[in-house]
Parts: structure tokens; sequence; C-alpha cells
């Protein structure tokens, strides 16, 4: 199973510039996260995926049914179970039936589907062990705990069918167990995910990492750590390449700064030649008209491999990232100690920050 894009080029105004120009990639991991600076285009990529977007040019093919995991885990008080799941308008189609109902819009309703309920509660006790109780579907979902409504939306996709499920910044105002619950669900999801998050813990998961950069997109495989890691010797790599080319550059200069000194002397040398009529004035004007062409070839020589060298360390420069780094402005002293300032989740232990703590 896999997510194809062929020649894909989007943007919002098709007029104005392009987010994506002309890429060309596939997502084939059971696991993809997709990563990139904000503003890159990540949720952009899932809507060409499920077709709420369409592409200005190319395509966006996949090999099964994709569905997105709600965000919303709780759109209304009063939904039930039954309501996460999307099967209500069916369970109250086929209530109405056997009570004796033949409306066409109840029939209608089921499609056919008529053990609906069954498979309903099969996924149910599937994803969601500790609600697999009798009747369970008119439960209110305000009774569920946040890593259950985690567990039921996912149950939700393979209920509609789904073999690719996407997911974007599922983790976002989920407290801890809910988050375990997400984690636990996306590791055990049969089909193909492909997740947008800034969540670490989670991209520790995947099996491979789209990013997206200044336009462009690669695949790196394995998790975040392993992406991570790449990108450090990457970026050491382009980084002592600089340092080559500027080294070399400076040594260009150098060597440039000797060429000029030594026709300095040359011309000097010529002039007092000619200052003292050492040869025929003929033979000092060719003399004079051949060291004023070598030394116009020399130096421009040595500023031919001055040009090239810088070029060489722009063209160098420009393949360090300039990746994004987080900037924690100074704290007021003046906050109370114990108060809490920051919680930063982590895939071993949160990190805390309070009043008072010194780092």
């Amino acid at each position: 199973m896999s997510i194809q894009f062929t020649n894909l080029s989007f943007a919002f105004d098709p007029l104005g510039e392009r987010l994506f120009d002309d890429l060309t990639f596939t997502i084939s991991a059971p696991r993809t996260g997709i990563v990139g600076r904000n503003g890159s285009g990540k949720s952009t990529l899932l809507k060409l995926i499920d077709q709420t977007l369409a592409p200005t040019s190319g395509s966006v093919s996949s090999g099964g049914r994709v569905a997105r995991l709600r965000q919303d885990l709780l759109q209304s008080q009063d939904d039930t179970v039954a309501d996460l799941l999307g099967v209500s308008p069916k369970l109250e189609a086929l209530r109405a039936i056997e009570a004796g109902s033949i409306a066409e819009a109840h029939f209608d309703a089921i499609c056919d589907d008529w053990d609906i309920e069954a498979r309903a509660e099969a996924v149910i006790a599937k994803h969601v062990p500790s609600l697999a109780l009798d009747d369970v579907l008119p439960r209110p979902a305000t009774t569920l705990s946040g890593g259950e409504l985690v567990q039921l939306t996912l149950a939700a996709l393979e209920l509609e069918g789904a073999t690719v499920a996407l997911l974007d910044e599922p983790t976002n105002n989920l407290d801890r167990r809910s988050r375990a619950a997400l984690h636990a669900a996306v590791e055990s999801w049969s089909g193909q995910v492909v997740v947008v998050s800034h969540d670490v813990a989670l991209l520790n998961r995947m099996d491979a990492i789209v990013e997206i950069y200044d336009g462009a997109v690669r695949t790196f495989g394995g998790n975040f750590d392993a992406y991570r890691a790449q990108l450090a010797t990457e970026a050491a790599a382009a980084e002592q390449t600089v340092r080559s080319a500027a080294q070399k550059l400076r040594q260009e200069q150098r060597e440039r700064q000797h060429v000029q000194t030594a026709m300095a002397r040359k011309e000097q040398v010529g002039k007092k030649w000619a200052a003292n009529k050492r040869a025929a004035p003929i033979a000092m004007h060719a003399w004079a008209e051949k060291s004023e062409k070598s030394r116009a070839g020399e130096q421009k020589r040595a500023a031919a491999k001055v040009e090239e060298a810088r070029e060489r360390l722009s063209a160098a420069e420009g393949r360090v990232r300039d990746d994004d780094t987080i900037r924690i402005p100074e704290i007021d002293p003046g906050i109370a100690r114990g108060r809490r300032l920051v919680e930063l989740p982590g895939s071993n232990r949160d990190l805390v920050m309070q009043g008072g703590d010194r780092w």
C-alpha cells in the first residue's frame, strides 16, 4: 500500500506562488511522520491526500480508502459512543425497522449494513477493551476518559473501512494518559498511518519521516531520532565543506596577492632597465609589451581562481541549513517561587520549569 504523488504542484492562488512545485515521491511505510517548519505545507499535504484540496497540477493517488482522525473528539456534549463511531443514523434506522417500520428512508440509511451493531461492538472490543460492555453504544461520550475517546475515534476509522489514517497534530490538548493511548492505538493500527505532529514520542514510533523543507520533500527511513541523526551528519559535512571552501578562498587570495607583488617587482625592474638604457629602444618596447601581457594574464588567472573559490564558498554556505531553534526569553526574576512556567512532555519524562528553579 502506498500514496503516490506525481508531478504535484499546488498553490492556494492559481496565479500566486506555489507551495509545492512538480513534486514526485511516494509514501509507502506503514507509519510515516511528516515534519517541517510551520507554514511549510504539512497539513496541506494531508488535505491533498484526502482530496479536501485538489492539486493545481499533477496527481495524488492512494491504494486504499483514506480517512482523517477527528481533532474535535467531542463535537457535542450530547454525543454518544455511537455518535463518535458515526453509526447512530444506521442504528436508529435499524431500531425503527425492528419496531415494524417499512419506510424507504430507514432501509436507505442502513444500505445493506445489517450487522452494523455487531461490527461496531467488535471494533470497540478490539481498540477500546475497557468499553467492551453490553449496551455501550448509547453511553454518553462525556463519561469516557481522554484515552478512550482517542482510541474510539481511531476505531471509527476502521469501522468505516479506512486503510489509510491521516492524523494532524493528534496529541494537541491531550494529557499524558491520552497521549499514551494514542501512541498505542497508532502502533496497533493495521493499515497505513500518516501523521503530522511535533510530538517526538509519537514521531519516534514512525517507520519513516517525510520532511518538507523549502518546498522540497525528502524521505528518511527510520524514526524521528534517526532523522535528526541523519540531519546532524549532513550538517557536520556541510559545515566542514564551508570551512574547506573558506580556507581555499583565503589561499587563493594570498596567492593573488603574491602574484600582484611579483608583478610589481618585475615592473620596477623593467623601469630601471629602461632608465639605464640597457637595451635598444625597440627591444625595450617589445619586452615591455610582452611583460604587460604576461602580467595581465597572470593577474586574470589569479582573479579567476579567487572568484571560483568565492563561488564554491557561497555554494557551500547555501547547503548549510538554517533550521529553527527554540529561543526562551529571560524569565522575570519576580515570578513567585513554585509557579509553573512551562511543561514540556518527553518520551521518558516531562520537563517542568517553575519559578525559583535554577538551570
